[in-house]
């Protein structure tokens, strides 16, 4: 089970330097195993353990001592501090709030105005970028032939207009380890057993079993592409590679959600909740830095 877990450990210290546990493959039943040693034949020994059988809670388990905590599942190693934060912080609010939907909900929250700065000056870059378009393509044609003065004209570019590239990239890479430290949180953590949300969801740790959830997911996905849509060039004025990165672009604004969608659909609901809020808290921060660009200029 997920939840729960039987273990066994011997007390220090030990006769022999190796002790281990498994199950048999072919009964599948528990078995035990201790190395070799040598005793007087008069002399008579004995070893005592520890067994224990209820919860795979790190908490609970490192009362016990003898690193049975590594027993509980909690993903990587360089990302348990994460986790452990995620985990505190979900069951402290969870102790001012009954219902672990409402303290996703709130947790997005937080995180995104955490990382609004960052997100913000993601999104400034990324119009900046839509501005210069028109330059890029002229160079593009320009320079068609000459790789290397391209790169130097358009990073000559990039640097007047205060725009780069890849600024976007790096708000996505900052939520990769809170993801994956969310996704150990509700797929293994005992609080989550059986805790609903609202309606369908009546339990967090399990996939969404009518798929509500990752279709507004992709839903809101679909709409933030559409608002940071670069306007379209003149195809007379283009290229075949813009041509082809222009069709691509379109393609990937409907491609990625549909990804998404196929990838999360078997995920925590929970953690799809969060992300779903998540999204939706950013297209109306986009909404809003769009509308002040907009009266700015």
């Amino acid at each position: 089970s997920k939840y729960f877990t039987i273990a066994i450990k011997e007390n220090e210290p030990p006769l022999s330097k190796s002790f281990s546990a498994a199950l048999n493959e072919n009964t599948g039943n528990p078995g035990f195993a201790i190395d070799s040693f040598t005793q007087d034949a008069k002399a008579s020994w004995q070893q005592s353990f520890v067994l224990y059988a209820g919860p795979a809670d790190a908490n609970i388990l490192n009362t016990y001592g003898r690193q049975m905590e590594e027993i509980a599942e909690r993903g990587a190693k360089w990302l348990r501090w994460l986790t452990n934060i995620f985990a505190w912080f979900l069951s402290w609010l969870h102790g001012y709030i009954k219902n672990y939907g409402v303290v996703l909900i709130i947790l997005a929250l937080v995180l995104k105005v955490l990382l609004h700065p960052l997100t913000h000056k993601s999104m400034q870059a990324s119009l900046k970028m839509q501005k210069i378009q028109p330059q890029m393509q002229y160079l593009q044609k320009k320079y068609k032939d000459d790789p290397k003065t391209l790169q130097s004209e358009m990073s000559k570019l990039y640097k007047e207009a205060g725009a780069n590239p890849l600024s976007g990239c790096l708000p996505l890479l900052l939520q990769m380890p809170i993801f994956i430290s969310l996704y150990n949180v509700l797929r293994y953590s005992l609080d989550m057993r059986n805790a609903g949300f609202v309606l369908w969801l009546k339990d967090l740790s399990e996939p969404d079993p009518y798929l509500i959830l990752p279709i507004i997911m992709g839903i809101f996905m679909v709409i933030q592409s559409l608002m940071m849509k670069p306007p379209k060039g003149n195809p007379e004025e283009m290229d075949d590679k813009q041509k082809a990165a222009q069709s691509s672009q379109k393609m990937m604004t409907w491609m990625m959600p549909i990804m998404m969608f196929f990838i999360f659909r078997n995920m925590p609901a929970g953690l799809v909740l969060y992300w779903t809020v998540f999204n939706i808290f950013s297209v109306i921060q986009q909404y809003y830095l769009l509308k002040h660009n907009r009266n700015k200029e």
